[in-house]
C-alpha cells in the first residue's frame, strides 16, 4: 500500500497517479527518460564564496543560506538569471510564486526551492530526508509537537511540497490536509495525516503494527492490550482517530473513552471487546439508571409538592406536610380563615373562595360563595381540585369531573368528560388534560383560549386570564389565548417540569430554577434569583415559589400583605405515612359525622313518635271530657246551660 516518493520525483506525478496514491492503491511508477535542459546558464554567484551553474545548485545554495535565497528571489535576480539562459517555463514558475507568496516569503523561498530542483525529496524541521510517504508519516509524528503547530498553517512547507507535484490531486491532498487543522484538534488532525501518508494501512501500536480491527480484535499478548487499553483513553490518540475515521457513522468521537456517548462505546465494544470498555459500559448503565431514579423521584416531588401553594385574587395558601393550611393576604370574605382545617392533602386559591381537598377524598371550603362556587360539601372520591375567580372544579377518581359556580360561559359543563388525569380553572374557562396527553377545554372561547385540541404529549395543564398553557412531556410549553402582555411568549423555554398561570406566566425548570414572562408591573416576574425551588405559584399580580426546604418565597405585588410568607415552614406534601394517618383520620371523622347524623335522626324520630303519642293521648282525653260534658282543654267545668265556657280555663267549647 505504501508510495515510494524517491522513486516518483524524478519525474512529476500525473493525475492518476496522485489519485491512486489519494485512495492508498500501490503505485508502479517508473521515471521517464529525463529531458537535457536546453537552456545554457551562466554561473551565478550566490554569496562571497559559492556560485550556482544550474537550477539544481541554485536550490543547494537557497536552501543553505535563505536570507540571500529571499533577496535573489524577490529582487529579480534569478528570474533575471533564467531569462538569459532562456528557461522561460522556470521564468513563469518563479514569476507566479513570487506572486503567489508576495507576503509569505519563507513560503515563497520553498516553493522556489522545490520548483528549481524538482527531486529534492521532503526534509523535516529536523533535517531528515523523506524519500516515502512512510518517512513523512514518521518524522512528522517524531515532531508532532512542531508539526501539530506549523501545519495550521496554509503555506506549511508539507502542504507546499504536496502542491508541487503540478497535479491539481496533490493541491487538494494539501487542502484536504489543511481542512483537517480546521475542524478537528491538533492532534486529531495530525493523526489523520500520518495515516493518510501512511496509505491507511493500518495503526502501530508499541511495535506492533495492525492492518485491521480484526487483528486487534484477536490479540492476545497482554503487553499489547493493555498498550491497546492505555490508546483507547487517551484523547486523540492515533488508534481511535483511525477507528474513527473507518467508522465515523459509528464513532465521530475521539476525545478518549471517557467521552463516549454510550452507544459509541456499545460500537467500540464490539470492535474492541476490552475489559475497561466493559466496564465502563456497565458503569454508565448503572449512574443512567440512576439517573432516571432521581429524576423520577424529583418529577414525583414535582407533583406532589404542586397542591401545595396556591395563589389566588391578592392572598396565598400554603399547605403544611401535616396537613394543616396557612394563608395570608386579603380576607374580605374569610377565605383566609383556615386555621381550624385538617388532614388536608391539597389545596386551591380563587378568586375569594379557598379549597381544601381533605385525604378521604371530600372537599371543604371558605369566603365567598356568590356563584355557589363553595358548594363543594356533597363531592365525594376527589383526588384533585382547581378553583377560579367564580367556579370550582374537582378531578374524581374513576377519571370524570365535577363542577360548581358561575356558568354563563359553560366553564362548568364537564359532566362528559372521561379518562381526565389533571384539570385547570381559568376565569371563565375550564380545561381537562386526558390520559393521553391531550387537552379538552369547555367554556368561553374569545380569544382563542379553549384551541387545545391539536395539542399533544401534554403532562400539565394551567390556566390564567383568558388564555391557557400546556407543559409537554419534552420540558417545552405551549400556549393559546390573550397575549396582550407577551404571556403567552413560552416558545423558547426548555427543560422546564412546572408551570403556573395568571396575567403572567411562571415555568420551573429541572435545575430548580424559575422562569417567568407577560405582566411585570409589580415585578412578578422577577424570579430569575430563584434556587431550589419545587413548585410555583401565579397570583393576580404576585408570584410564589416553594423551596425545597419547605419555606416560601415571593414576589410582586403586596399591599394586601400576599407575600408575606417568609415566615412560613414545612410547606410541602403530606409524607406517605402522615398521608396515611390523615386519610384514617379524615375517615374516622367522617364516620363520627355519619354517626352522629345517625343519631341526631334516631332522636329527631323519637322526639317526633313522642309528641305524636302525646298528641293522640290529648286528643282521647279532650273526647272523654266532651262526652262528660267538661271542657275539652282543662276538664273543666262549663259555665251553665246555654253557656260553653269553661270556668277554669275560660275558653270556649
Amino acid at each position: 500500500m505504501s508510495t515510494r516518493w524517491g522513486k516518483v520525483q524524478k519525474d512529476r506525478w500525473g493525475n492518476e497517479q496522485v489519485r491512486k496514491w489519494l485512495k492508498g492503491e500501490a503505485l508502479e511508477v517508473e521515471p521517464k527518460a529525463s529531458k537535457k535542459a536546453s537552456a545554457a546558464y551562466d554561473p551565478l554567484k550566490f554569496s562571497n564564496a559559492e556560485s550556482a551553474a544550474s537550477p539544481k545548485e541554485l536550490a543547494a545554495l537557497m536552501e543553505k543560506y535563505p536570507d540571500i535565497g529571499k533577496t535573489c528571489l524577490y529582487e529579480g535576480i534569478i528570474k533575471d538569471w533564467l531569462k538569459k539562459a532562456g528557461d522561460l517555463m522556470l521564468f513563469n514558475a518563479i514569476q507566479n510564486i513570487t506572486s503567489q507568496h508576495a507576503k509569505d516569503k519563507d513560503a515563497g523561498l520553498y516553493s522556489a526551492i522545490l520548483a528549481l530542483d524538482p527531486e529534492r525529496p521532503f526534509k523535516s524541521r529536523g533535517g531528515k530526508t523523506c524519500k516515502t510517504s512512510e518517512d513523512i508519516a514518521e518524522a512528522i509524528m517524531a515532531e508532532s509537537a512542531y508539526y501539530m503547530e506549523d501545519l495550521k498553517k496554509p503555506n506549511a512547507n508539507l502542504y507546499l511540497y504536496l502542491a508541487a507535484t503540478e497535479s491539481q490531486q496533490g493541491k487538494e491532498a494539501a487542502d484536504t490536509f489543511c481542512k483537517y487543522f480546521k475542524e478537528y484538534s491538533p492532534k486529531r488532525a495530525l493523526a489523520l495525516v500520518y495515516l493518510k501518508l501512511q496509505g491507511d494501512a493500518g495503526v502501530t501500536i508499541g511495535t506492533k503494527h495492525y492492518q485491521n480491527p480484526e487483528e486487534l480484535k484477536n490479540e492476545k499478548d497482554t503487553s499489547q492490550i493493555a498498550l491497546v487499553e492505555k490508546a483507547v483513553t487517551e484523547k486523540d490518540s492515533t488508534l481511535l482517530v483511525w477507528l474513527s475515521d473507518m467508522y465515523g457513522d459509528n464513532l465521530k468521537t475521539t476525545d478518549g473513552i471517557n467521552n463516549l456517548s454510550t452507544p459509541e462505546l456499545v460500537f467500540l465494544l464490539g470492535l474492541l471487546p476490552l475489559h475497561s470498555i466493559k466496564k465502563l459500559i456497565e458503569r454508565r448503565a448503572e449512574q443512567e439508571r440512576q439517573e432516571k431514579e432521581s429524576i423520577i423521584k424529583y418529577r414525583e416531588r414535582i407533583a406532589k409538592s404542586k397542591n401545595c401553594i396556591s395563589a389566588g385574587h391578592f392572598y396565598t395558601v400554603g399547605l403544611r406536610a401535616d396537613g394543616t393550611v396557612v394563608a395570608v393576604g386579603r380576607n374580605e370574605y374569610n377565605q383566609c380563615n383556615t386555621g381550624s382545617w385538617r388532614d388536608i392533602v391539597a389545596i386551591a386559591a380563587g378568586g375569594g373562595d379557598t379549597i381544601g381537598l381533605k385525604a378521604d377524598g371530600t372537599v371543604v371550603s371558605v369566603g365567598g360563595n356568590k356563584d355557589g362556587q363553595s358548594n363543594t360539601g356533597n363531592w365525594r372520591d376527589i383526588v384533585a381540585i382547581t378553583a377560579c375567580h367564580k367556579h370550582t372544579v374537582g378531578l374524581k377518581a374513576d377519571g370524570t369531573v365535577v363542577s360548581v359556580g358561575k356558568n354563563n360561559y359553560g366553564q362548568c359543563n364537564t359532566g362528559s368528560w372521561q379518562d381526565i388525569v389533571a384539570v385547570a380553572a381559568g376565569d371563565d374557562h375550564t380545561v381537562g388534560l386526558k390520559a393521553d396527553g391531550t387537552v379538552v377545554a369547555v367554556g368561553d372561547n374569545f380569544l382563542g383560549q379553549c384551541n387545545t385540541g391539536s395539542w399533544r404529549d401534554i403532562v400539565e395543564v394551567t390556566t390564567g386570564n383568558r388564555y391557557t398553557v400546556g407543559l409537554k412531556s419534552d420540558g417545552t410549553v405551549v400556549a393559546v389565548g390573550s397575549n396582550k402582555d407577551d404571556q403567552c411568549n413560552t416558545g423558547s423555554w426548555q427543560d422546564i417540569v412546572a408551570i403556573a398561570a395568571s396575567s403572567h406566566t411562571v415555568g420551573l425548570k429541572a435545575d430548580g430554577t424559575v422562569v417567568a414572562v407577560g405582566m411585570n408591573n409589580y415585578g412578578q416576574c422577577n424570579t430569575g434569583s430563584w434556587q431550589d425551588i419545587v413548585a410555583v405559584a401565579a397570583g393576580d399580580d404576585h408570584t410564589v415559589g416553594l423551596k425545597a426546604d419547605g419555606t416560601v418565597v415571593a414576589v410582586g405585588e403586596n399591599f394586601n400583605g400576599q407575600c408575606n410568607t417568609e415566615n412560613w415552614r414545612d410547606i410541602g406534601p403530606v409524607p406517605e405515612e402522615k398521608l396515611v394517618e390523615l386519610k384514617r383520620h379524615a375517615e374516622q371523622e367522617r364516620v363520627e359525622q355519619q354517626r352522629r347524623a345517625e343519631q341526631e335522626c334516631i332522636e329527631q324520630e323519637h322526639r317526633a313518635e313522642q309528641e305524636r303519642v302525646e298528641q293522640q293521648r290529648r286528643e282521647e282525653q279532650s273526647k272523654r271530657w266532651r262526652e262528660q260534658g267538661l271542657c275539652q282543654y282543662c276538664g273543666g267545668k262549663l259555665g251553665g246551660l246555654f253557656s260553653k265556657k269553661c270556668k277554669a280555663c275560660g275558653r270556649e267549647n
